[in-house]
């Protein structure tokens, strides 16, 4: 493929971005990322064009930084709408907005207690995460979640089951929306 733009689309102030993830609404794009240029480790959003303009010029507060280990941040346009996740102490937050960037939740919510990542169909979200057994060992789990983030699966379904001496971490996945 070409290179559209002859200069990069500045986004940022600064470079103190320590992460960065995006996201399409099928005509905009939206860019969130964390760091100071977000404001003290905030994180935010600004859209971009197909054009390659800048939509919003001053970034679009998602949630205040927490001062704990906010980390992984993850996009979605899901339901008709964005969908802003992060991993913070441990747990999986998210919070939706319009594709005019107006919150559809007032803070955000705690989708899921344990961290996790996250795998999108146009309706529901699939969180998936690497949980500790009773057996002291770890196995991967997942929890689906629609489009008004309700979480669909309330106990956690087993993808790996759990076996002695047996540590999955980090996982990964695809989400068709079915299976």
């Amino acid at each position: 493929g070409a290179v559209l733009d002859a200069n990069p689309i500045g986004l940022m102030l600064d470079d103190s971005g320590e992460s960065h993830a995006l996201t399409t609404d099928g005509s905009n794009w939206a860019v969130a990322f964390t760091g100071f240029s977000a404001g003290n480790s905030d994180i935010a959003v600004k859209r971009i064009s197909p054009a390659g303009v800048v939509l919003d010029p001053a970034p679009v507060l998602v949630t205040l930084g927490s001062f704990s280990l906010m980390s992984d941040l993850q996009l979605a346009f899901i339901g008709g709408n964005y969908f802003f996740g992060w991993n913070d102490g441990g747990a999986l937050l998210g919070r939706r907005f319009t594709p005019a960037l107006v919150p559809l939740d007032a803070s955000p919510r705690v989708l899921t207690p344990i961290s996790g990542v996250l795998a999108t169909s146009p309706n529901q979200l699939l969180v998936v995460s690497s949980a500790a057994t009773p057996i002291f060992t770890s196995e991967i789990v997942a929890q689906r979640i629609d489009a008004n983030l309700n979480v669909l699966d309330p106990v956690p379904v087993s993808l790996s089951g759990e076996a002695p001496d047996y540590y999955p971490v980090e996982p990964r996945a695809v989400f068709d929306g079915m299976r």
